[in-house]
């Protein structure tokens, strides 16, 4: 299943890329800003939309619930929007497909400045045991850049929900 997972991952990736290059719609360069400049828009774009994508994942996590895929998207002005499947899709492969069109339509309208999936992940160890759990955050910038984040998370013994410090 996580071969599964990590070939529709990477089919969905480069098919963002791939519409974001041809789709001149989503691109509005920054060209016009000195690179660091560039860079620290683009940073602070990723982390309002991961701070947002990350609140929703943790907050069902603690409460104990596992969710489905689901996106998010960053618009010009600076609003947020969370994009979920519906009811009657219960598989994450099917989950990540239906997110990427609702995205493509939504790019294809323009205004929109970053989005992202999320979705979780799990590590077996040798003896097919889960060893680490984690959320997995997947962002695209308009610019082009990509980045992905994972934060391992628990319980405690005591019932306390945990966290790992970010990992890109």
């Amino acid at each position: 299943m996580n071969i599964i997972r990590k070939q529709t991952h990477a089919v969905f990736i480069a098919t963002l890329i791939l519409f974001f290059n041809i789709h001149p719609v989503f691109s509005e360069p920054l060209a016009a800003l000195p690179l660091n400049s560039q860079e620290l828009i683009i940073k602070a774009e990723w982390e309002k939309l991961l701070n947002e994508l990350t609140a929703n994942a943790l907050g069902y996590l603690e409460d104990k619930v596992e969710f489905l895929p689901f996106g998010g998207m960053l618009a010009n002005s600076q609003n947020i929007d969370i994009l979920t499947v519906g009811k009657d899709i219960l598989v994450p492969e099917d989950a990540i497909e239906n997110i990427n069109q609702n995205l493509k339509q939504k790019i294809e309208k323009g205004g929109i400045k970053a989005i992202g999936i999320v979705s979780l992940v799990q590590s077996q160890d040798e003896h097919g045991e889960k060893s680490i759990e984690a959320v997995r955050v997947i962002l695209e910038h308009r610019e082009g850049l990509a980045l992905q984040v994972l934060i391992s998370y628990g319980w405690k013994e005591s019932g306390e929900f945990w966290t790992g410090t970010p990992v890109e």
